[in-house]
């Protein structure tokens, strides 16, 4: 079987189940959180307020994997009256301790949470009780990442339709019967699409960057050296293929991300983690998918490269 068959074949099956793992996990994960979501409306209303404060209003979210049910209260309470009535109501109740700051008071019973903030977001006077369910851990957060590069990769493979045997070579060594400058007024005359930048190395040497196209981040970048050839009294074409310089301050940019949200899984909260680690696996999806876009953009300039030295 050809291998481009083969890899487009194996592509498509990825693809596929990766989308199909996606939908039904949102799907069923979603069901999961309106179920849960019930479960803690019922338990807010078994738990009392602090007396003499009264319920200002109550807001449910939902999205597949969590679920949380906020309540505002308002009323004369000091934060210590607010974190001595809820520490014994959850107790009654079955809860744990799981933290306490200066202005929070947290507990926890099974896959459940609960958060008591002082003041709430109504300002002084006011008070919050969270009650949510999160199942979006951060192993479930690595194994999204990675199914989302599965799947990025494999709709990469079925567009550009090029299996790994078409893998150009890093580095480059060619000859040629033309001088060295008939080579680079060659190269000069090149296609637009194509951009050139060459200087002299001093005696009868050059070295130029060429590449194809403009805007990408990762597009390949061909660093080479026309130098005599005294042998054949031509020209050796050497080189090799690299990046951008200004991609490695693009990887550089989202290393640093991924060490943040290394930071942010240590010390952050839940909500800043989550969506730290989008911030991570978008941008470099981002530069997965440039990447593979631009793989043709090397067997362009090695074939842009062969015509220069041909002596046809």
């Amino acid at each position: 079987m050809d291998t481009r068959f083969a890899a487009r074949i194996l592509a498509a099956v990825v693809l596929i189940g990766g989308v199909a793992i996606i939908t039904t996990d949102y799907v069923r994960m979603g069901a999961a959180a309106a179920e849960h979501i019930e479960i803690l409306r019922a338990e807010l209303e078994k738990i009392p307020p602090v007396p003499r404060t009264e319920r200002i209003g109550v807001r449910e979210t939902r999205k597949s994997r969590s679920a949380a049910v906020r309540a505002r209260y308002g009323g004369p309470a000091s934060i210590g009256q607010i974190f001595g009535h809820y520490e014994r109501a959850f107790s009654a109740r079955e809860w744990r301790p799981c933290g306490r700051t200066g202005t929070t008071l947290i507990s926890c019973r099974g896959e459940y949470e609960a958060i008591i903030a002082v003041p709430s977001s109504d300002g002084p006077g006011s008070y919050s009780v969270v009650l949510e369910w999160d199942r979006v851990t951060w192993p479930v957060w690595l194994s999204a990442g990675a199914l989302i590069y599965l799947v990025a990769i494999s709709a990469a493979v079925l567009l550009d339709g090029r299996g790994p045997d078409r893998r150009a070579p890093d580095t480059v060594c060619l000859r040629s019967r033309r001088p060295v400058s008939e080579c680079l007024s060659r190269l000069k005359a090149g296609p637009t699409a194509m951009t050139l930048r060459h200087r002299s190395t001093g005696g009868f040497g050059l070295s130029f960057e060429l590449h194809k196209g403009r805007g990408r981040i990762v597009r390949p970048h061909f660093y080479g050296r026309l130098e005599p050839d005294p042998a054949a009294e031509g020209t050796i074409l050497t080189g090799r293929f690299g990046l951008a310089p200004g991609a490695r301050g693009s990887f550089a940019a989202v290393g640093v991300l991924i060490l943040l949200a290394i930071v942010f899984a240590s010390y952050g909260s839940p909500g800043s983690v989550q969506g730290l680690v989008w911030v991570v696996i978008i941008p470099t999806v981002g530069l997965l998918l440039e990447w593979w876009a631009s793989r043709k953009q090397r067997y362009e300039i090695l074939e842009f490269l062969n015509t220069i030295v041909s002596s046809g």
